[in-house]
């Protein structure tokens, strides 16, 4: 009794310590907790929600006030809604756990969630709940440690986000009427607490186990209930497995169906189990089919006590008892089960199993390397300091010098996001940002660099002092937009898209202080970058007020019309004009808008093309033939006239770089745009 007693202590309270507080994004009830979501894909863009009287304050809702969603008729599968304004402070679902959604809705269907914005290059995230119950509240929970829907298949845990978007009945088209949907107590419950896997009380938290390796393959286990319900395990229902006589030693049980959502690990998790045994054996259990190549892993714990429950902790940061030989780590599709493994009777045994439940501990404090390159830096100081909240930005952390400019020292800090600066002493000077830079928060009343500590985190990238990157490895670009017989708003004028620069209202606002009408941003980027991008006239942040330049020679047709950038490798200086591919902002290239677009007019091969390719022009009529040639950005590389019955022409590529071109011809009111590759 006291090796179960004080099991069952430490159990419950190493439980408690992982039990953390509820916080709540959306509840609707004040301006702190309440946002509008904007309307897309659907004839109500870019309209937004409603905030309205509960209309059912019943059950496990008694609020006074929800958000009404409408799914309008016709919309598409996709069609949703994104926060506008989107949460401040961002979702921050480092710690993992699950995001919970009030749902009151009139059908069968579903909610999904997703998060995007992603601090620090998290990835988007997007999962799907089906409701259960109709014109009554219910509680849809998304699980963060569950992979994507989408790529890259990768969960929300460990990550900040800045966008939330919803989606009633997703991947279902709009009926022929309006659908109406209430929405309410948008909670976060953080990780590091247990999540029961099954305890076969209810639908989805059981499944069978399919047995293999003995005479009751393929069999399944049976629910049964609780036969001797004690303190230790006081629920209704149980798993009952039976090892039958003369099993393989290695005999078993898989789950089948498989865990509706993969089982998620690190090396704070454990696995509990509790057993009910009329013998001293063991248990192994074995995660299987991990995702991103993740081992599988095994391993086996005895039990100590007979004819009444115990509860059988199993610690991931094991290494498997089977080759690798390594901790489990990832996220897992399959679950398997062996009592009794590696022995066997010559007669059928019974065991009993239930709540089976992942536990994910709170992680200690890791020890980060924050290393900075000063060799760039031409002022003279004492020393490099960092600073951030983990010190009130005002206690010292001296690094080292390490000689050749680089400096270096380590912080222990528990996994978060912190807010940082190097400063220096002897000068008094610390790094300066706009909030424009990929590795800063936003622009503000203080621009702080950001890093997310996990607790994989160890040495961080050395960067240099007022830099996102090594030194050296920085670019500077810069845009100059002309805006022609545009009238500019007096929201303001955006950079934006291409999954670098925002939606049209973010921090990318364009600046024409001077009032000269030519509208100029500059930002630092790494070596190499690469990003499509279009400019909106106005805060429109469902692309409403965005340039149109379809069919023009800078244009893709296959990313929304989009410019592109493409490998900036030294500085670079962009000149163009709002809805024209042009090189200057003086705008006086004719629009193309009134043209029509025919892309029959040419053809190309070979494409990729090394030094040359061929055009062959289509149903020549004697006309004269306008061709140009355009990088990404829009520049004009080539541009020659040809007669009326020219039929080919030899374009010579051999001195362009590798990349993407554009060939632009028009032929009377006629024009066709076409992508070229040099290899």
């Amino acid at each position: 009794m006291m090796k179960k007693s004080l099991l069952l202590v430490l159990v419950l309270a190493l439980c408690a310590s992982w039990a953390t507080a509820q916080q709540v994004i959306y509840d609707f009830e004040g301006p702190s907790t309440t946002t509008n979501f904007q309307y897309f894909g659907s004839s109500l863009e870019p309209q937004t929600t409603t905030v309205i009287a509960n209309p059912n304050p019943t059950g496990i809702n008694m609020s006074d006030s929800v958000a009404q969603y409408v799914k309008a008729a016709n919309a598409m599968t996709w069609a949703g809604a994104f926060s506008n304004p989107d949460p401040d402070p961002p979702i921050d679902v480092t710690s993992g756990g699950e995001i919970c959604i009030d749902v009151h809705m009139e059908n069968i269907g579903n909610l999904a969630f997703k998060l995007e914005s992603g601090v620090g290059g998290a990835p988007n995230w997007i999962l799907t709940v089906a409701n259960t119950r109709v014109n009554e509240w219910e509680q849809l929970c998304f699980d963060l440690s569950a992979p994507s829907e989408e790529p890259p298949f990768e969960p929300a845990s460990g990550g900040v986000y800045g966008r939330a978007v919803i989606y009633f009945d997703f991947g279902v088209m709009g009926g022929m009427d309006d659908a109406t949907y209430f929405m309410d107590n948008v909670v976060y419950n953080p990780g590091s607490g247990c999540s029961t896997l099954y305890n076969f009380e209810d639908t989805e938290t059981t499944t069978d186990f399919q047995y293999f390796g003995s005479s009751l393959e393929p069999q399944l286990t049976s629910v049964i209930a609780n036969p001797n319900p004690t303190s230790v395990n006081m629920s209704d229902s149980v798993v009952q497995y039976v090892k039958a006589a003369n099993s393989q030693v290695w005999a078993g049980a898989f789950a089948n169906p498989a865990p509706s959502t993969p089982i998620a690990v690190n090396s704070g998790t454990q696995i509990c189990v509790d057993v009910h045994y009329d013998r001293i054996s063991n248990l192994a259990i074995k995660l299987e089919q991990g995702m991103n190549d993740a081992p599988d892993w095994v391993i086996t714990v005895p039990n100590t006590v007979v004819n009444e429950w115990e509860t059988l902790c199993f610690d991931v940061s094991t290494p498997s008892e089977e080759a690798p030989f390594e901790p489990a780590a990832g996220s897992y599709t399959a679950f398997v089960i062996f009592p009794n493994f590696q022995a066997n009777d010559t007669v059928d045994v019974t065991y009993y199993l239930d709540n089976i439940v992942v536990c994910t501990s709170s992680v200690p404090p890791v020890d980060v390397v924050f290393s900075v390159d000063m060799s760039e830096y031409t002022e003279s100081f004492d020393g490099v300091n960092v600073r951030g909240e983990f010190n009130n930005f005002s206690e010292d952390n001296p690094l080292t010098d390490q000689g050749n400019g680089l400096w270096t020292g380590t912080v222990s800090l528990t996994p978060g996001i912190y807010e940082y600066k190097f400063w220096l002493s002897g000068a008094d000077v610390w790094e300066e940002f706009t909030g424009l830079e990929t590795c800063v928060t936003p622009p503000g009343a203080y621009v702080n660099r950001v890093v997310t500590v996990t607790s994989e985190t160890s040495g961080l990238d050395t960067i240099c002092f007022n830099s996102c990157y090594a030194c050296g490895d920085e670019v500077q670009i810069s845009i100059e937009l002309g805006m022609g017989d545009s009238i500019p708003s007096p929201d303001g004028v955006w950079l934006a898209g291409g999954g670098n620069f925002e939606n049209p209202g973010g921090r990318f606002k364009m600046d024409d202080s001077d009032g000269d009408g030519i509208y100029t941003i500059s930002f630092p980027r790494q070596r190499g970058f690469t990003s499509y991008y279009t400019f909106a006239n106005g805060n429109c942040p469902g692309y409403e007020c965005k340039e149109d330049i379809a069919g023009q020679a800078c244009a893709d047709p296959d990313n929304f019309n989009d410019r592109q950038m493409v490998d900036v490798t030294e500085d670079l200086t962009i000149a163009t004009c709002f809805g024209l591919c042009a090189d200057n902002t003086n705008c006086e290239i004719v629009s193309t808008r009134d043209l029509t677009v025919d892309n029959s007019l040419f053809s190309i091969a070979p494409n990729p093309a090394n030094e040359f390719t061929l055009l062959q022009f289509n149903n020549r009529t004697g006309e004269e033939l306008q061709l140009s040639l355009f990088n990404t950005l829009g520049q004009r590389l080539l541009s020659t006239e040809l007669d009326g019955w020219t039929n080919t022409y030899q374009l010579d590529m051999q001195n362009l770089n590798s990349g993407i071109y554009w060939i632009h011809v028009q032929v009377g009111n006629t024009i066709a745009n076409q992508k070229i590759v040099k290899r």
